[in-house]
């Protein structure tokens, strides 16, 4: 077996072990852990497009199991997951009969789940694990064109190719993703592939246009009417990759149908393109013929990044699917901007910016990598977490971009470089950009955004940043986000107690504490203990069993997970009284609430520190007081 491959899996290992601190915990929460790795790892797939975000779920008895599963905006595409965890370096290779047997109990649940008569939800609790999943499944099945099954695992498949089934009448696929088609994906999938539209091939037509030819300027560009099926058409292929240049358009595409747009095609189809904008989209290249009576038609696109329109895109393809609308006499003009693939990242953010007229954006919403998380990342490196009783200095690692912490342990040669690189920065003491994310939008009352998943939350997120036109990151910030991290990781043990729900819960659990304390839980404590005091750990617990309560029984028996998403669920939890302010008032810190986005100052502008070398060794490293 190949050494790379046993060191790629002992990281992962080693990732599971952070995420699931104690050596005894249970195995079902090590599964849980080793399916939301893999689902992070699946929505950055472009082959699993329009895949936006998963949930974990387990749910298992004698005869079905799952772990987990994802469901496109409109339901017309369901993938389902199934686990199976070894906890082994090197990994072991896994018996053809178990693979087999975890697809076909995978394969009942979704049987029963879309069963009519026995429908599987109605015989489960509404607070068991996997309720939420069943329901969900049954609810869109009228709406279903795509299913997958996916098995995953730490360990070995021999010859993993898998036949396609018909399961409820429905044609199903396959996959596995075993630990070497993990390993590989992170080393030749790191970058999305670019989205290429083959008009000709894949709807047997090309779209006249008006050619614009660039004259000296930087671009060109085309004007065009799209049919309506046929941008419908391309969002179901792609879904949300479309829309990664634009933040913006990518939370509005989750929103659900447009009214106005909906009743336009329902009812006034013809008049589409009379009442509706159009989309404006941008493009690395476009393949153009000339038709037999002389004009112009496009019949390939290459990088398509919808920038204006995302919604009206996302709203065509939901009545498509939902409503079963014929969108036959539907037509959407279209404004393509052609812009060499070196300048995307300098033009797309300004058109996006100009094009969306209506709502201010500015580059910053487009930029992941902006100054905020450059700005933390450096941080990283010469912040000192406090000394404790065993004597030892340690650092906080921040992941700017996926797999940092692995590759900067990976470039160092020695095993003895390697363990002090391990020793200065632990493998628990990292987060990521999305854990930040969470965590600020938690503490600032957002747990509902929080719930709508890690993608949809980031956008949301960058957003914010973005109309803030400059935020202050200096050593306050990163020691409370520090501080955070060691809270929330702490409700996520204690949320271990339930047995649904989880994520729900510790985003409801701090956001109530952050608000009933004003924001002004003792942080600073936290970070110079690098530990939850026990004291507050029992009060949490006190808060999550009434959030938990509440999280299952307001909804009067609707969908506990989509209802986790409204803010009219944020509404009603605020307002519970679950511990005194007696009781509060120990944890309290400094009279002045963390606010963690705070604007620049009038007149400042936002400075990188300079960078520390690779090792993260610094001179001048803000070694604690």
């Amino acid at each position: 077996m190949e050494t790379e491959l046993i060191q790629f899996a002992a990281r992962v290992r080693d990732d599971i072990s952070t995420d699931v601190e104690s050596p005894g915990e249970a195995g079902t929460h090590r599964a849980e852990a080793l399916t939301r790795l893999f689902i992070d790892e699946l929505i950055e797939d472009p082959r699993n497009a329009p895949f936006e975000d998963g949930e974990v779920a387990h749910y298992q008895n004698t005869r079905m199991r799952a772990s987990g599963f994802a469901l496109s905006d409109a339901g017309d595409r369901l993938d389902l997951f199934v686990t199976i965890h070894r906890n082994a370096v090197p990994p072991e290779f896994i018996p053809p009969a178990e693979v087999q047997r975890a697809f076909r109990q995978l394969g009942l649940f979704l049987e029963r789940s879309l069963s009519e008569d026995r429908p599987l939800h109605l015989s489960m609790e509404e607070a068991m694990p996997g309720y939420d999943m069943a329901l969900r499944i049954h609810e869109t099945r009228q709406y279903l064109t795509r299913v997958q099954l996916h098995l995953l695992t730490d360990g070995l498949v021999r010859d993993p190719q898998m036949t396609e089934v018909t399961i409820g009448g429905y044609r199903v696929d396959r996959h596995v993703w075993d630990i070497q088609r993990l390993h590989r994906h992170r080393a030749h999938h790191q970058k999305p592939q670019a989205i290429v539209i083959d008009l000709q091939a894949t709807f047997g037509q090309c779209i006249p246009c008006l050619e614009m030819l660039g004259g000296g300027q930087d671009y060109e560009a085309c004007l065009a009417i799209f049919p309506g099926s046929v941008l419908a058409r391309i969002y179901a292929d792609h879904g949300t990759r479309l829309l990664e240049r634009n933040v913006r358009a990518f939370l509005q595409a989750g929103g659900g149908v447009n009214k106005g747009i909906r009743q336009t095609v329902l009812n006034e189809p013809g008049r589409f393109l009379a009442y509706n904008n159009g989309i404006s989209a941008t493009a690395s290249r476009v393949e153009y013929v000339t038709m037999p009576d002389g004009r112009r038609a496009i019949s390939r696109i290459h990088d398509l990044q919808i920038v204006n329109g995302g919604q009206t895109t996302a709203s065509l393809h939901r009545a498509m699917v939902r409503d079963r609308a014929d969108l036959g006499q539907v037509q959407v003009q279209a404004k393509i901007s052609i812009v060499d693939r070196q300048r995307m990242m300098e033009m797309v953010p300004l058109i996006s910016r100009y094009a969306n007229s209506q709502n201010k954006i500015d580059e910053a919403d487009f930029a992941a990598n902006d100054t905020f998380h450059v700005r933390l990342e450096q941080l990283s490196h010469v912040i000192w977490a406090p000394v404790l009783t065993d004597g030892k200095q340690t650092l906080w690692f921040y992941e700017r971009a996926r797999g940092q912490y692995r590759d900067a342990e990976a470039q160092k040669k020695t095993p003895a470089q390697k363990r002090q690189f391990r020793t200065r920065y632990p493998a628990k003491q990292r987060f990521t950009k999305v854990d930040v994310a969470k965590f600020i939008n938690t503490w600032d009352g957002q747990p509902d955004v929080v719930s709508r998943g890690n993608q949809k939350n980031f956008a949301a997120f960058t957003i914010r940043m973005g109309q803030l036109g400059g935020v202050e990151v200096d050593r306050e910030l990163f020691e409370k986000l520090v501080a955070l991290t060691l809270l929330f990781r702490e409700a996520g043990t204690l949320a271990r107690a339930y047995p649904a729900y989880r994520a729900n819960i510790v985003a409801y659990t701090v956001a109530w504490l952050a608000h009933r304390s004003e924001r002004r839980l003792d942080l600073d404590r936290i970070w110079r203990d690098q530990a939850v005091q026990q004291p507050l750990i029992d009060l949490m617990s006190q808060v999550m069993t009434g959030v938990q309560e509440a999280i299952v029984t307001l909804p009067a028996g609707s969908n506990v997970t989509e209802w986790c998403k409204k803010s009219s669920a944020w509404a009603q939890i605020m307002e519970l009284d679950l511990i005194t302010e007696e009781a509060l008032a120990p944890f309290l810190g400094s009279a002045a609430p963390f606010v963690p986005l705070r604007p620049l100052p009038a007149g400042e502008t936002e400075h990188e520190m300079d960078a520390p070398d690779q090792d993260g060794d610094d001179t001048e490293a803000l070694v604690p007081a």
